[in-house]
């Protein structure tokens, strides 16, 4: 079968500064509430269809309203005016051997809150007293949006497709700190284990924005996502019409040790059954007294992102954790054990996952599940890609600016599996300071699945269509701080550049 050859040029171009000089704080949430098959804002009353890890007061479970948020008597984050809780799901290691395990986190959760406008008349408001909302869809196991679109050439509040702004509100930032950092919510997919255990030395930061666009009246929705929109850029950007109501920009953060699994056979699955990462998602019910976000959105306007530099914040150090509910008496969420807990089946797409079990008694016991898939098979990836022009954007500020050129001959095969192949070695100019920073992008053309990473010099990778191209490749300068400097780069770029 002849083989299939194409040639990528790349090239991306700083990223524009968020509006002014917009304020944020980072709030540390250093120790988890619980890891447990709940998730009141979905399956209020009964057990949630997969485990979580989750943050907030000790009051939380499966039934919390904001009322019982509110009369926590300790919160597992730094802040104690905050009784909120924020909760994602689990990250679990399957292994060949059929022993699953859960991945750790390190250093704890960070939400920041972004207090970016569109313009000097926009006017930030708290979160009102019951407000909760959802960010993702657990069922997505591929991706629809082109990652090659310059962030100058996305549409306008109006125009935009809130599912396509969804996708792009999701990043796995793969850790090495002795190389310039990768672009926050660059990756819209978690990558294979073989590619984890060659490049993301330091983990993976797992990212999610939230919309912060209200419709100003309700305090939820049916699927809890319709009562809010995202800007059109995502991070920041205009309202669309009808969600005027500006709320603080959410950004959950957690980096997921999976640098721990290093040289063990097996996949990084989601505990909703996705190894493809396209289905992480993240809740967030407000345990916020209004007045006081509110006096701390008017009146913290340092730049530090520092929680201590707000005096309208107390800060406490103590660990908190709730109570579990008897009927997660004994479940089992650490492992080892066979399968995901609540017998959740892996489901690796590209088509939406079905309904996992409904988290039966006796699927919590048994913690049974369909055997391990092989990481080659489970990370096929479909996403969809619109030729772009016949150069390279330079449009100031685009995120991404890449186009591709080449020809496809040859091949029968109707997919093609996201394994890593040998890639050619970029040239020496491929090298990038340490002000500069790295990304990739995925899309589909026939045949092929393109996979390509993003720098500052432009190079060009040759490696065969009947395989994805490596992120590997280039060379980066020393970086070396977890959570303590992330805020840096956040600070200064849009969605998709450096951080």
């Amino acid at each position: 079968m002849a083989s299939t050859y194409f040639n990528v040029v790349i090239a991306v171009f700083t990223g524009i500064l968020i509006h002014g000089a917009d304020a944020f704080w980072r709030l540390p949430c250093y120790n988890i509430a619980g890891t447990a098959q709940i998730d009141p804002l979905v399956n209020p009353g009964e057990l949630g269809t997969h485990v979580h890890s989750i943050k907030g007061p000790d009051t939380f479970g499966m039934s919390s309203t904001y009322d019982d948020l509110m009369a926590g008597n300790c919160t597992s984050c730094d802040v104690a005016q905050d009784k909120s809780a924020y909760w994602t799901p689990a990250l679990y290691f399957m292994g060949s051997d059929g022993q699953t395990e859960l991945v750790p986190e390190v250093s704890g959760f960070l939400a920041y809150y972004f207090l970016n406008k569109a313009n000097d008349s926009d006017h930030i408001t708290a979160f009102p007293a019951g407000f909760k909302m959802l960010a993702g869809d657990t069922d997505r196991r591929n991706m629809s949006i082109d990652t090659t679109l310059p962030q100058s050439k996305w549409p306008t509040a109006d125009e935009a497709v809130q599912t396509d702004l969804m996708q792009r509100a999701i990043g796995f930032n793969c850790l090495d700190y002795s190389k310039a950092p990768e672009s926050s919510l660059g990756r819209h997919f978690l990558p294979d284990k073989e590619y984890l255990d060659a490049n993301c030395v330091d983990g993976v930061r797992f990212e999610l924005m939230f919309p912060s666009c209200w419709n100003g009246k309700d305090l939820d929705s049916p699927n809890h996502r319709d009562h809010v929109a995202y800007p059109n850029l995502v991070m920041n950007g205009d309202c669309p019409t009808g969600f005027g109501v500006r709320l603080p920009s959410l950004f959950f953060e957690t980096i997921i040790s999976t640098d721990k699994f290093v040289g063990k056979d097996g996949q990084f699955v989601l505990a909703n059954g996705d190894p493809t990462g396209f289905g992480y998602h993240g809740d967030f019910m407000s345990g916020w007294e209004p007045s006081v976000l509110q006096n701390a959105v008017d009146n913290c306007l340092d730049l530090s992102g520092e929680v201590q530099d707000c005096p309208v914040f107390d800060l406490k150090s103590e660990t908190c954790s709730f109570p579990m509910p008897s009927e997660l008496a004994n479940e089992n969420t650490t492992g080892p054990m066979s399968g995901l807990p609540g017998g959740v089946a892996v489901q690796s797409g590209p088509a939406p996952a079905t309904k996992p079990n409904s988290g039966s008694a006796t699927a919590i016991a048994s913690s049974a599940s369909s055997a391990p898939t092989s990481s080659a098979t489970s990370a096929t990836l479909s996403a969809s890609y619109s030729a772009a022009s016949s150069g390279a954007s330079t449009d100031a500020g685009s995120l991404g600016g890449v186009y591709a050129e080449g020809k496809v001959s040859g091949g029968s095969s109707a997919s093609v599996a996201a394994t890593t192949p040998a890639v050619t070695s970029a040239p020496a100019s491929a090298v990038v300071s340490s002000e500069g920073a790295a990304s990739t992008t995925v899309y589909t053309s026939g045949q092929a699945v393109y996979h390509v990473a993003v720098v500052e010099e432009e190079v060009t990778v040759t490696a065969s269509a009947t395989t994805s191209v490596s992120e590997a490749g280039v060379t980066e300068s020393a970086y070396a701080r977890r959570h303590k400097r992330h805020w840096q780069h956040l600070r200064h770029h849009q969605v998709g550049s450096g951080r």
